[in-house]
């Protein structure tokens, strides 16, 4: 269980992003705690170098209970790029680095505040620690490229060789859970929406329990609220908070919707099944490419999304999508610089099963 502080103007303030290198982190650390995993991320952890997956395992250490920070940035916006996150992991101020490091390796005395937080002894709190390296205690030292510039490194090969290929699909359905979230924060108001993500129930006006496996604490901050959604298989209600530079910014971590979709994925990252064709009305009227494009966008996607689900070229979706739009059975939804496509309420009709 997580207990956070949290304010009416932080709730009223809330915002959302979309980090590709939280998903990575969150992979490897499914990978390292052997925890059930989609195959492909498995497999492409397994063909790494073995000198990039040593980096990783001493940076992602299971019995050490910790995961430093530093290597999940909070996002300053609502899209980051994976190069731009990676350049944060790589200019770490080397006074939090150093606070990290004295978290999870014995360097120094592990901080009180860190383990008052997590709910430890301090005996806890120092046998979880292990041994550092020498890369860790140059950045120990005051060199902190010593330590962020070779874990920049592991992470962006491990990027390229496991999530790269998936990444637009695990978007699409992270867009559609933001958009979702959105769209009820308009109805319902920003607070009431923000309590529902993170299912605070218990919200008495100033603080929260989060549904978590980790223990903590997390005192009064003054920073903004990050909310992040994650893709990756997680239990139903399995929240994690990541601390922003400063420790000022919170991101809350929380399953998302739709998310389900891995566990269809082959290996191939394109060897995606094309959405069953149904036996009914739709099938009638818009056979073959047209009525595979329409049933794709049940839920607001992108067109080059579509593309890779069903195989076929961008430029093939983008006409079949224009066509539908003139129909009335699509429309679109411009969010940041990706134009999102989703069925109308009479595209719905036809889509839903035939049941007389």
């Amino acid at each position: 269980m997580i207990r956070i502080s949290l304010t009416t103007a932080q709730l009223a303030t809330a915002r959302f992003t979309v980090s590709p290198l939280l998903h990575l982190v969150t992979g490897l650390v499914l990978v390292r705690s052997g925890r059930p995993t989609p195959a492909w991320l498995r497999q492409g952890w397994c063909a790494l170098p073995p000198g990039t997956r040593a980096v990783l395992e001493h940076l992602i250490d299971p019995s050490v209970h910790y995961v430093p920070d530093f290597v999940t940035p909070v996002p300053p916006g609502p899209r980051p790029s994976i190069e731009s996150e990676l350049q944060a992991v790589r200019d770490v101020p080397a006074d939090r680095l150093r606070m990290q490091l004295s978290c999870y390796l014995r360097l120094g005395k592990v901080p009180r505040g860190y383990t008052a937080a997590r709910g430890y002894t301090h005996a806890e709190g120092e046998g979880f620690r292990s041994d550092p390296t020498a890369a860790d205690r140059r950045a120990w030292d005051g060199d902190p490229a010593a330590v962020s510039g070779p874990s920049a490194d592991a992470l962006a090969q491990a990027w390229s060789a496991i999530l790269a290929p998936r990444w637009p699909r695990l978007r699409a359905v992270l867009e559609t859970d933001v958009l979702h979230r959105t769209t009820r924060a308009a109805a319902v108001g920003v607070t009431r929406a923000v309590l529902d993500v993170i299912e605070a129930v218990d919200w008495d006006g100033a603080s929260a329990d989060l549904a978590s496996p980790v223990r903590a604490d997390i005192g009064e901050h003054d920073g903004a609220l990050v909310l992040a959604p994650l893709a990756l298989p997680v239990a139903p209600r399995d929240f994690t908070v990541v601390m922003g530079p400063g420790f000022g910014d919170v991101m809350v971590v929380y399953p998302a919707r739709g998310r389900g979709v891995l566990r269809s994925q082959s290996t191939h990252p394109r060897a995606v099944a094309a959405p069953d064709r149904a036996d009914g009305t739709l099938a009638t009227l818009l056979p073959g490419t047209r009525g595979d494009v329409l049933r794709a966008v049940a839920t607001p996607t992108a067109g080059h999304v579509v593309a890779t689900t069903l195989a076929v070229s961008a430029a093939t979706v983008s006409y079949h999508l224009e066509r539908l739009r003139r129909a009335g059975l699509v429309q679109a939804h411009r969010r940041g610089k990706e134009v999102l496509y989703v069925q109308t309420d009479t595209a719905r009709r036809l889509t839903a099963p035939d049941l007389t």
